[in-house]
Formats: C-alpha cells, structure tokens, sequence
C-alpha cells in the first residue's frame, strides 16, 4: 500500500538503507513499470533525482532531497561563484570574461600560470586547464564551440 510517507530514491546514495525504496535513474519516464510510476507519484519525498528529474519534480511539488537549486548550481561555476560572493563564502579569486576578444584583460586580471575553467559542465579536471603562457591562453581562446561562449572564470 503506497502513501505520502513513502520515501523514494532514484539515485543509488541509499540502496542500503530499509526506509527508502531505491529504482535507479531511467532516461525516461515512461521506462519505470506501472507500479514504480505510482510510488514516485505517491512519495512523500523522492531523494537523489537528478538533475533531470528534480526540476520536474519541483514544478509537481514534490520534495526532493538535494534541493532542485543544488542540481542548478552543480554544474554552473558562473552562478556558484555569484552565491559564494552573495554569501561571503571565501572561495579563490574569480573573473568571468564573456568574449573570446577579452585577451587583454584576462591578461590585466592574472599573471601566467592561473587556472581557466569552462563555466558549465566542467569537473573532474575535465574544461579545466592551467594556463602557463600566451600561446595556451590563445589556444584556449579559440575553442568557442567547446563551450566558452558564456565565459570563462578565471582562478
């Protein structure tokens, strides 16, 4: 019997765990069975959605754990470092540059070596790169389609 204090997780954080019921993240909606639809519907929370699900399950009211602004901040350097600056959170020295053409004053910003981030997607070393010198930075500069058009923080 399902009711609102049925704790659902997609995520595999809490497979151990006996208060929770676990499914693991599918793609699609429409690729849990029937009964695992009416227990996602029925929960009283739903934990480690991702951050696909989590914005629809926000919009249907559920509670999620993490909250949907955690999965909007994870991947976004542009806005965590807004909020780390909104809150007084100490973090390293960041400048965001939002054209390509902006050479100089990452150069007027940062000596050689500094760090240089691509703003969205960006972990585990990947869209992070030491900058030594000119020719890296220029290089950097030119892969506007990997994902500089929003800007570049630098650290």
């Amino acid at each position: 019997m399902l009711d609102s204090k049925t704790a659902v997780a997609l995520g595999s954080r809490l497979r151990q765990c006996k208060n929770v019921t676990t499914l693991g993240v599918r793609p699609n909606f429409s690729d849990y069975s029937h009964a695992e639809q009416a227990l996602i519907e029925k929960a009283g929370a739903i934990f480690y959605p991702t951050s696909f699900y989590a914005d629809l399950f926000s919009a249907m009211g559920k509670k999620i754990f993490p909250s949907v602004h955690t999965y909007r901040f994870a991947q976004d350097k542009i806005r965590q470092t807004a909020l780390f600056s909104l809150l007084n959170i100490p973090h390293p020295r960041t400048k965001i540059f939002y054209a390509r053409r902006q050479r100089q004053k990452v150069l007027s910003e940062f000596d050689f070596p500094f760090i240089a981030k691509i703003p969205r997607g960006s972990s585990l070393g990947r869209g992070v790169f030491l900058i030594h010198n000119d020719q890296e930075l220029e290089g950097l500069l030119r892969v506007d389609k990997g994902g500089l058009r929003s800007g570049i923080p630098v650290h």
